[in-house]
């Protein structure tokens, strides 16, 4: 090649150094230029940070803080964090009874590699008013090979966070009281899974408190009684009903309950209150056996045991609309004890008591289970008979003359039984009364009676 080629080459070679130079310094000006963009955005941000941040390097000097941080600590740049670092911050412990240890700055423990989340500090200082709680969070931070260089911190003032807290953390205390003192059982669910309750509650049931947490509500009452309680929680019912609640031994306690549906934090509870009513059941159960009893005192008769009237005529009148509805007919038979007066005057009035109660005996075991047989007084008895028939009655009077006979024949009495009957009958849904069927049947009775007077006088 002749020396002017390789000036040539030479030139061109240089042209393209210069070039490629020139090309790389504009790279690298415009990454320092976005690198500078990004640093700048960076402090952007964290200069518009609510947040206190600070920077320590590895001599532990801040090196960076943002407007938070510099308006709350006053801390200027390069200010060493020495072992007096919590006197002149004013840093105390989370409970604010004692100053912060050397050890115990946050930025200082990052710097020798420790993660550090949510330390809770108080800051106390002249020029604040009152107290400031304080959570710290802070972290190492790392060059290319991974060593330590610098720390990073994060104070946020949880001043505010911690009044509201607290003052939750004390109405719950408040009601928590307040559910434990009361009388009744209470839980918390939802979808009727109990996720709190009441001392009250467990022990009502026979549980520790724990054990009925994650329960099932229906595991708690008897299975037959499961269904009507499912309903109640799936439909939000705030109706009072009674259950009968299963104890965990076994043994069953009656409960008066009651729920509201509530929202907590966006979710849907379920308030639920009962009371052990047990006793309360027993006493009522009582009451209603003796009401029964008085009841029955009222509408029965001393001397047979039979209904009396005001029993005949309450039970009487149900059974005729009972017939009218389903298109039965009804029969009465009046019956009347001949020849009272004279077992009185004779034989006294044990004796008469006596065939008066023979007399109901028999008509008793005439009549069928569904008839009505009463002692309207005196020795006036009748027997309300539903779907006897007229062709029937005359069979009826067979087997009442024949009773009669049987017991004459069998039981030692000093005297014979004799009655007298009527018999009154009404069709299906005839408009005639209990009161006129009565009357009907008993003037047919007496009809009977005479004749069978009549029949004696002739016979003398």
């Amino acid at each position: 090649m002749t020396e002017t080629g390789l000036a040539v080459a030479l030139t061109f070679a240089l042209c393209c150094l210069v070039a490629v130079i020139a090309l790389a310094l504009v790279k690298l000006r415009r990454a320092a230029a976005r690198a500078a963009a990004r640093e700048e955005t960076l402090r952007a941000v964290i200069d518009a940070l609510p947040d206190a941040v600070v920077v320590a390097d590895r001599a532990g000097r801040y090196v960076m803080s943002n407007p938070a941080a510099r308006q709350l600590f006053g801390e200027e740049l390069g200010t060493l964090l020495d072992e007096r670092w919590s006197e002149r911050l004013g840093a105390y412990s989370s409970d604010g009874t004692s100053l912060l240890g050397p050890s115990d700055n946050p930025l200082t423990r990052s710097v020798g590699g420790e993660l550090v989340d949510d330390y809770r500090v108080v800051l106390r200082s002249p020029n604040r008013a009152g107290d400031m709680h304080a959570s710290v969070t802070s972290r190492p931070i790392h060059d290319a090979s991974g060593a330590t260089v610098a720390a990073v911190a994060v104070l946020r003032d949880v001043t505010e966070a911690r009044r509201e807290e607290r003052a939750r953390q004390h109405t719950e205390e408040r009601f928590r009281r307040l559910a434990e003192a009361t009388f009744e059982g209470i839980t918390m669910s939802v979808d009727g899974i109990v996720l709190d309750s009441n001392e009250t509650f467990a022990r009502m049931l026979g549980y520790e408190p724990e054990e009925v947490l994650g329960r099932d509500s229906t595991d708690f009452v008897v299975e037959q009684e499961r269904a009507i309680v499912l309903a109640q929680v799936q439909t939000g019912s705030e109706d009072t009903y009674e259950t009968v609640g299963l104890r965990k031994d076994g043994s069953e306690v009656s409960l008066e309950i009651r729920g509201r549906m509530v929202e907590v934090d966006s979710m849907r509870l379920r308030i639920t209150a009962m009371r052990d009513i047990t006793d309360r059941k027993r006493v009522e159960a009582k009451l209603a056996e003796q009401s029964e009893t008085l009841r029955t005192m009222a509408i029965r008769d001393e001397l047979t045991a039979l209904y009396n009237r005001r029993g005949f005529l309450e039970l009487g009148g149900q059974q005729l609309r009972l017939a009218d509805r389903e298109g039965r007919s009804m029969a009465l038979v009046f019956a009347d004890v001949n020849g009272l007066k004279q077992i009185n005057d004779e034989l006294g009035h044990e004796q008469g008591d006596q065939v008066i109660r023979d007399a109901a005996a028999v008509l008793e075991q005439v009549a069928r289970s569904a008839d009505l047989v009463a002692r309207l007084g005196g020795d006036e008895l009748v027997v309300l008979a539903s779907g006897l028939l007229p062709e029937n009655l005359a069979a009826f009077g067979a087997r009442l003359a024949a009773a009669i006979e049987h017991h004459n024949a069998h039981a030692p009495r000093p005297y014979k039984l004799s009655m007298s009957f009527g018999v009154a009958y009404r069709a299906a849904r005839a408009k005639t009364t209990l009161e006129e069927l009565v009357a009907e049947a008993d003037q047919r009775m007496y009809v009977q009676k005479r004749e069978r007077q009549m029949q004696r006088g002739a016979a003398a």
